[in-house]
C-alpha cells in the first residue's frame, strides 16, 4: 500500500477480494457490505482491517450481497448503492478506495461504476473474455455518457496467463 490508506470494497458475491485480504469469514459474515447496503450496520462501523497490510481495510463480499441486490433491484436509487458508503467520512479517512466487482451488469455493477472516477478491467485471454471485454466497455461507456461523467479506462489487465496455451495452434 506504500504507505497510504486503502479501502477495498469487495462487491463481488464470491468474495475473492476479502478472501486475498486474509478477511476471517467468520468477521465478514457480521459485517459486511450487505449489511451495510441493507443499512443492519452503520456504514463507519462495517470495515474490517485486513491482516495483510496495517494499512488495508475490507468491507468484505459475501453470498449475502445476492439477497441484498434482489431487494434493491427495481429500486428508484439502485444505481446509487454505494453512495451512503461512500460518505465523506471514507474519502476523510482513505487515500485509495478500490471496488472490486463482479462482471455481472447489475444494480451492484452499476453502482460501482457509477461511483468511480477510473476503471481497470480484468480479462483472460482467451476469444470468449475478449467478447466479454466488448460488451463491459460498452456499458461503461453508457454509465459514463448517462450517469456518471468523471468515469475513464485504465485500460484492461491480462490475468491468468498460460504460456502453454499462447504456443497452441488455435490462438
Amino acid at each position: 500500500s506504500l504507505g497510504k490508506t486503502v479501502l477495498v470494497i469487495d462487491s463481488d458475491y464470491q468474495g475473492n477480494a476479502t478472501d486475498i485480504l486474509g478477511i476471517n469469514p467468520s468477521d465478514a459474515e457480521k459485517k459486511n457490505l450487505a449489511k451495510a447496503i441493507l443499512k443492519e450496520i452503520p456504514c463507519e462501523n462495517v470495515y474490517l482491517k485486513s491482516p495483510v497490510s496495517a494499512n488495508i481495510d475490507v468491507l468484505a463480499g459475501t453470498r449475502e450481497l445476492t439477497d441484498a441486490v434482489v431487494q434493491m433491484t427495481g429500486q428508484v436509487h439502485q444505481h446509487l448503492l454505494l453512495k451512503p458508503i461512500l460518505s465523506d467520512f471514507v474519502f476523510e479517512k482513505y487515500d485509495i478506495v478500490i471496488i472490486d466487482t463482479h462482471p455481472t451488469l447489475d444494480c451492484l455493477y452499476m453502482s460501482a461504476m457509477t461511483s468511480a472516477h477510473y476503471y481497470l478491467m480484468p480479462v483472460f485471454p482467451d476469444p470468449e473474455s475478449a467478447k466479454g471485454l466488448v460488451d463491459m466497455v460498452h456499458s461503461a461507456e453508457k454509465i459514463r455518457k448517462y450517469l456518471n461523467p468523471l468515469l475513464f479506462n485504465l485500460g484492461a489487465i491480462i490475468c491468468r496467463y498460460d504460456k502453454s496455451f499462447a504456443t497452441h495452434p488455435k490462438f
